[in-house]
């Protein structure tokens, strides 16, 4: 029932706030009642809405933290939670049928993102949420949720070319659109290392907005097979893997920094020993698996560096599936060697990339696999398995998987 809850032509994607405005508006706003934190970028957002959302659950002052996060692996319902409980699905289903109704008699057409985003700030408003991170759906100008007018921070994650015939074929360009998040005197979370980081400043200056520089003392180790976080001298249990989640804990402590809140070093250790991201560099060690949801250059490139620093000595065997509209030939150049066996899987969704797509060279390395548990169940010692690319290939291969550990 959950998989088809919205009509083909809702899934277009429309970058404007005039429609969600209208219809948010006959609901008297309710994303204005709540205090908000507002995420964007092009890798990583969705790693720095988990870590301040597991630490602010730990801060007295937050008894109820919202999480806005897209997209989705297996339902709709994960995108929206309090505490970490996803909406109920009567409740999603009530929600939805409001904000419908609403829009057929103000005569708009919603796209399924914004019906999304008009469902998540009416559940958070009712349910009197302390706090709520918001993260992009797309680009930020004109994304749904850029509808919030004063959130307490906007913080801007990692910037790469993403998305290209809607935000522009320059980093620049890419990062103004990502930039428009931020609000007139409002903070603004970036790190000094970001390669968008001289436009959104432009961007920061023109809105009287004060530019706080995410911290650069932070590594991510691993000891006896646990994570831990080396953040100046203190070490903290961490519980998303790979190195690269560094830049994004710098960019969740900064903004947890410049909140009104008072964030305990218990509630700190808490947070970070607790947060959970699925399907960013998971690591199921009984099975030589890993399974990460890499979808554009930039994330197969770090996907890369993490493979080649902590699996050097393995065979690497890829399968993987992408949307027929992302840099898919970039993707491949960043992430696969000549050494590495590929196949492609073939998923069920629109717009799933097939086989007769890739260009010559691609299509003669990879072989279609229609049955992908028949290579993940085929342990060998010597070999990873890696399981990447779309988020919604990841949902719709591991939708009913029993493996232990997911």
């Amino acid at each position: 029932m959950t998989d088809n809850l919205f009509s083909e032509n809702k899934k277009i994607i429309d970058l404007t706030l005039e429609r969600v405005s209208r219809v948010l508006e006959y609901f008297n706003n309710p994303q204005n009642s709540f205090k908000s934190i507002h995420i964007a970028g092009t890798n990583g957002k969705g790693s720095t809405a988990n870590i301040i959302n597991s630490t602010l659950m730990n801060v007295s002052a937050c008894k109820k933290v919202g999480l806005y996060t897209s997209p989705h692996l297996f339902s709709y319902f994960e995108r929206i939670k309090i505490n970490n409980e996803n909406i109920s699905e009567n409740v999603f289903l009530s929600l939805k049928k409001e904000v419908e109704d609403a829009s057929d008699k103000l005569k708009i057409e919603l796209t399924e993102f914004e019906i999304l985003t008009a469902i998540c700030f009416l559940y958070f408003a009712r349910e009197q949420v302390d706090i709520a991170i918001v993260e992009v759906g797309l680009g930020g100008r004109f994304d749904a949720t850029n509808v919030i007018s004063r959130p307490l921070c906007s913080a801007i994650a990692s910037i790469s070319l993403d998305h290209t015939e809607k935000l522009g074929d320059t980093l620049e360009r890419v990062a103004y659109e990502k930039a428009g998040i931020i609000k007139t005197a409002t903070p603004v979370v970036i790190s000094k290392s970001n390669k968008g980081y001289s436009a959104v400043l432009n961007v920061a200056n023109q809105k009287s907005a004060e530019i706080f520089n995410a911290r650069e003392d932070i590594e991510i180790i691993k000891e006896n097979g646990k994570n831990f976080a080396l953040i100046g001298k203190k070490l903290y249990e961490f519980g998303l893997e790979g190195v690269f989640q560094a830049q994004n804990l710098a960019l969740a402590l900064k903004a947890l920094e410049v909140l009104p809140f008072e964030v305990t070093e218990d509630a700190l250790a808490r947070g970070l020993r607790n947060v959970k991201w699925r399907f960013r560099a998971q690591f199921i060690k009984d099975k030589n698996l890993l399974i990460d949801g890499c979808h554009n250059p930039d994330g197969a490139r770090v996907l890369r560096e993490y493979l080649d620093k902590n699996f050097a000595n393995y065979k690497i065997r890829f399968i993987w599936g992408s949307l027929k509209h992302k840099d898919y030939n970039s993707v491949l150049d960043n992430l696969v060697r000549t050494q590495d066996e590929l196949y492609l899987y073939e998923f069920d969704y629109p717009n799933a990339l097939k086989h007769t797509d890739l260009d010559e060279n691609y299509r003669a390395r990879f072989k279609i696999t229609e049955n992908p548990f028949e290579i993940i169940n085929n342990t060998e010692e010597s070999k990873l398995t890696v399981v990447c690319g779309s988020l919604y290939m990841l949902g719709n291969l591991f939708k009913e998987c029993e493996i232990e550990g997911l």
